[in-house]
């Protein structure tokens, strides 16, 4: 159980930071 909710968290992590780094991208393109 404990691999796979590492595994979960791991993969929102990235998802998060992806959609983070878009975001910041369209902030910075606006400039």
């Amino acid at each position: 159980m404990t691999i796979a909710i590492s595994f979960l968290l791991s993969i929102m992590a990235n998802v998060t930071c992806h959609y983070i780094c878009k975001w910041l991208d369209e902030k910075h393109s606006d400039n």
